[in-house]
């Protein structure tokens, strides 16, 4: 059996190139050993000018790089289809959806044509050891922000046979499938609503739980309030007001071998350098390496901070 431990942290973040061409010679295969627990990234934030001349993802001044993918042992990484939340209007809707297009091409140009000897997509489960056993890393696709989907979901399908493998309904900003728990004044959002998800968020996770999306995290945990993210600007974090916005989804063959899972909230103050994301970390199969994740201790000093 193969234990897997997946971890999820943040990264803050059109001239073609060549068609059909790399820029690179070919690495030698360095496969990881059998056993081998994979490390995996699932938010990696990716510029509109991504696989471009102008922002090189084997070098490029970002977070995340394919050079540093290697040199720090990330095998997967989620790139981020993320967009800016704007006015719900119809001019909104499609600058949202072409974004949407153009960082999805960009993902794809990277492994396809620039580096295909280097990095390759994961449409399956079964395609992340595959790929990390023959000395490539491995790309997968998320959505954050499902603006992009528009307001009849009708890009949903588009985005899965894209390579979309996982979707984050909402982010700063109310958008039609969710609250944000960030809302945004200058597009009309209301301070204080319970709303959380529509009507159309519900449809949107019931047609994604149809494709076999499982909420990994879900399967070990129904305890409300559990977030990975925290605006520490406004000192969101000792309050504990907060998004769920990384995610470890899996496939249903996957589901029955996830043994547990837990957010290290503990993880998030640092050190060396605090984030506003916390690693969300799953083992399948086997237990790993027990960790104290922080959230009982919390409690007490979270309700304490909320009262005054």
């Amino acid at each position: 059996m193969s234990r897997i431990t997946a971890r999820a942290f943040a990264t803050a973040c059109i001239v073609a190139l060549a068609s059909g061409c790399t820029n690179e010679s070919p690495p030698p295969a360095t496969p990881s050993p059998a056993g081998h627990p994979l490390t995996l990234d699932t938010h990696i934030d990716i510029p509109l000018d991504y696989a471009t001349a102008a922002t090189d993802p084997l070098d490029a001044d970002l977070k995340v790089n394919l050079t540093k993918m290697a040199a720090g042992g990330l095998d997967v990484g989620f790139f981020i289809v993320y967009v800016d939340q704007t006015a719900r209007t119809a001019e909104g809707y499609a600058k949202a959806a072409t974004e949407a297009e153009t960082k999805f091409a960009a993902i794809h140009r990277m492994a396809e044509q620039l580096y295909p000897q280097r990095i390759e997509i994961a449409y399956t489960a079964a395609d992340v050891p595959r790929i990390a056993a023959s000395g490539k890393l491995v790309a997968a696709i998320g959505v954050e922000n499902s603006y992009s989907l528009g307001p009849k979901l009708e890009n949903l399908d588009r985005f899965y046979e894209l390579g979309a493998r996982y979707v984050g309904l909402v982010h700063n900003g109310d958008n039609d499938l969710a609250r944000s728990a960030q809302p945004n004044a200058a597009l009309g959002d209301v301070a204080a609503s319970s709303e959380g998800v529509s009507a159309l968020g519900a449809e949107a996770i019931a047609r994604l739980n149809r494709m076999g999306w499982v909420d990994a995290y879900r399967l070990s945990h129904s305890e409300p309030e559990r977030y990975t993210w925290w605006d520490y600007r406004a000192g969101n974090f000792h309050r504990n007001f907060g998004m769920r916005i990384d995610h470890l989804l899996v496939t249903p063959a996957v589901a029955p071998r996830v043994v547990w899972a837990e957010i290290d909230r503990e993880a998030r103050k640092g050190k060396p350098i605090p984030s506003d994301h916390a690693p969300l970390v799953i083992d399948i199969d086997v237990p790993g390496s027990p960790f104290d994740a922080g959230w009982a201790s919390a409690e007490q000093r979270i309700a304490g901070r909320r009262g005054r």
